[in-house]
């Protein structure tokens, strides 16, 4: 959170990212009070979800001010979101079993105060 306050504090219009690739789920992260842009984590780490996708938690204006720069066709994440809110559904065939082992976990998590 500090660092996200000094950003915005030095660099009012930059946008922060938080990589929490292995920390989601087991070090607390504020995203309000650490003025977090992005925090990109996986599944399967400490959410203990099975390998399968990543995801993003981000401002919808910080996500749609990317669009055109994705220089991958399925980590395009500007171009899921639209078709997401377009059609509810995923661009590619989703991984159903990550999916809902995910849920899995997050309902764990949950149960157990996180």
């Amino acid at each position: 959170e500090h660092i996200g306050q000094l950003v915005k504090k030095y660099a009012p219009q930059a946008t922060y990212f938080v990589d929490a690739m292995s920390s989601f789920g087991a070090v607390p992260l504020d995203l309000q009070a650490s003025n977090c842009s992005f925090m990109v984590s996986s599944v399967n780490k400490c959410l203990e979800g099975v390998p399968g996708f990543s995801y993003v938690v981000c401002h919808k204006e910080a996500l749609l001010a990317c669009k055109g720069f994705s220089r991958s066709l399925t980590l395009d994440c500007v171009a899921q979101y639209e078709g997401l809110e377009k059609n509810g559904q995923f661009r590619f065939t989703p991984p159903t079993h990550a999916i809902l082992a995910f849920r899995a976990a997050l309902d764990e998590f949950d149960a157990e105060g996180g």
